[in-house]
């Protein structure tokens, strides 16, 4: 086995973004950085192999967990396939980089984002390079 460490970023909670959002006492939320986001740092430990997953009784799931697991993700698909056969067939257009403004200036801002870049300064140069303005 082997542990891993990974890093990652809370952007929002319960729908909303964290800058929106109080703790119990109705104070701003603690550790915020300056784009209104959390970073966070967290370790696991992986299986190297299947063998040492099957040696491993706590870990291996039941051949009943395995056609639970099967049988839902089988489910999952034919539940997505007919959504997207529903709207297609009503009209709907699945927002693209190629069809949706907006899309493209949240795809460069997160790019800006992950440069490092401020929040107002990253929507200022998205705005700004593609003269598109932020509908929000």
């Amino acid at each position: 086995m082997t542990k891993e460490t990974f890093k990652g970023i809370i952007e929002s909670a319960n729908g909303k973004k964290l800058r929106e959002l109080t703790q119990k006492d109705g104070s701003p939320i603690a550790g915020l950085d300056a784009a209104g986001r959390l970073n966070y740092s967290t370790e696991y430990t992986y299986f190297d192999s299947i063998e040492e997953l099957k040696s491993a009784p706590d870990a291996y799931p039941s051949d009943k967990d395995i056609l639970n697991f099967v049988n839902a993700q089988r489910k999952a698909n034919a539940r997505a396939a007919a959504i997207n056969k529903e709207l297609e067939n009503a009209g709907v257009v699945k927002p693209t980089l190629e069809n949706d403004d907006q899309m493209v200036l949240r795809t460069i801002y997160k790019g800006l984002i992950a440069a490092k870049k401020s929040h107002e300064e990253a929507r200022a140069i998205a705005s700004q390079s593609t003269g598109i303005a932020w509908a929000d």
